[in-house]
């Protein structure tokens, strides 16, 4: 469904219809699995999104929800729900800590990657239904496409925008420690056992 060489694993990340998350690594004499997760449902897996800050990667398929998968565990270290529909595109905007998730009811959720909260939803209308979501990351913004393309500002990026959204406020002072929390929890998960109970609380949390 989705392949792609992901650089900071030195490593071929592939998902497919059958349920499966692989890390492959190329050899000249042919491949060999690093890692191999399964999607908690089984479901088919469409599309996967890595993000180098956390050193994580997200998925997303025939199911509602996307997973965050760290390549040592083979369950999810978080989840985020609130989708009606299943999840057909991943965008990551590391600038920004924004993970971009689409919908098959071409319903687009912005999700801040430091907390697992959704900060802004953006639901199609008779003029504007997204079937592909692009990042400018010069501009900061979000950019949706379907007869016209709509240019959307990251709402983390530029707080003002936030109230209209709906978004989640933070202070500066919350937010660094939340950055910080949350890059010593991926840390943690994919370093050390123990680490599945704190995910199941930190999923539970997040719902």
């Amino acid at each position: 469904e989705h392949v792609a060489w992901v650089r900071d694993v030195s490593g071929l990340v592939s998902c497919s219809s059958d349920g499966y998350l692989l890390l492959t690594d190329l050899n000249r004499g042919g491949s060999e699995n690093r890692s191999r997760l399964r999607s908690p449902s089984g479901v088919a897996l469409r599309s996967f999104a890595w993000c180098s800050a956390l050193g994580v990667v997200a998925s997303c398929g025939a199911e509602r929800e996307v997973h965050w998968w760290s390549w040592a565990l083979p369950h999810p270290v978080a989840t985020l729900r609130g989708h009606s529909a299943p999840v057909s595109h991943l965008a990551v905007d590391e600038a920004h800590y924004q993970l971009i998730t689409r919908d098959d009811d071409a319903t687009v959720r912005v999700w801040d990657v430091r907390t697992h909260r959704c900060v802004q939803t953006i639901e199609p209308t008779p003029m504007h239904a997204p079937s592909e979501v692009l990042l400018d990351t010069h501009a900061g913004a979000l950019i949706t496409a379907w007869k016209r393309p709509l240019s959307h500002p990251s709402v983390l990026a530029a707080p003002k925008e936030a109230h209209r959204h709906e978004t989640l406020h933070r202070a500066p002072q919350e937010t660094a420690a939340a950055a910080s929390t949350c890059s010593s929890f991926f840390a943690a998960a994919s370093t050390t056992p123990a680490a599945a109970a704190t995910t199941t609380a930190a999923t539970a949390t997040t719902t």
